[in-house]
């Protein structure tokens, strides 16, 4: 049950009953007595039109209750589709973290192992290269 209050018309400035609707008239001036919500409120219902116009499948009052019904569950399969792909590139970047730690741990194991081949061939090399200088310092004693 709606109470009735009484508020100041902002263009004549006379009292008059208001219902707290949104399309509450002044009784003198007849001019609404809180434009800016009812602007907002005609605003709030020409968006949700236009975004039902803007579907895929836009229901028409002409539609049957079969075609109605087919266009709802495909407006439906197709929002379920967009959530699955969010859902899906979520769950790729959430791998990809975790993979990419395990390539990172995997890439540090894998040079440390090659820097320890690297360093133990240039050891033998080094090794190897002071044999020769030495055969050949021998050799020139000679």
């Amino acid at each position: 049950m709606s109470q009735v209050c009484e508020i100041k018309c902002p263009h004549c400035g006379q009292w008059t009953l208001w219902k707290g609707d949104v399309d509450d008239r002044c009784l003198y001036c007849d001019s609404f007595l809180e434009p800016q919500r009812f602007s907002r409120e005609i605003e709030k219902k020409i968006v949700t039109q236009v975004k039902k116009e803007n579907d895929y499948f836009a229901l028409k009052p002409t539609d049957g209750r079969i075609k109605r019904e087919v266009k709802i569950f495909f407006n439906s399969f197709r929002w379920l589709i967009y959530y699955f792909e969010i859902a899906f590139f979520i769950f790729i970047i959430l791998s990809y973290k975790k993979a990419a730690s395990f390539m990172v741990r995997y890439l540090d194991d894998r040079s440390a192992k090659i820097k320890a081949e690297l360093d133990a061939d240039s050891e033998d090399f080094f090794k190897r290269v002071m044999q020769q200088a030495d055969q050949q310092q021998h050799a020139g004693m000679r």
